[in-house]
């Protein structure tokens, strides 16, 4: 892989961790079929927008870290 490709590939997730993006979102690339592109904010599958599920991964990353990190509902109460 070229390093300009890598680069390419790793700019969703630089964006999404230094950009001013709402909680919950998901950053991608911007071209046809989010395959390539600029990054943007995107939408997400059902399964990563299942609360239940979301959970489950937060309280067994909890666990297993030995923290403890409030989770915020979009209302903006802690769980």
């Amino acid at each position: 892989m070229l390093p300009a490709e890598r680069r390419r590939r790793r700019a969703p997730t630089l964006y999404a961790a230094v950009a001013d993006v709402p909680g919950g979102s998901c950053a991608g690339p911007d071209g046809l079929l989010e395959e390539h592109g600029t990054p943007k904010l995107v939408g997400r599958s059902k399964a990563a927008r299942d609360l239940t599920v979301a959970r489950r991964l937060w309280r067994a990353a909890e666990e297993r870290t030995g923290t403890a990190f409030p989770l915020r509902t979009n209302t903006g109460a802690a769980r």
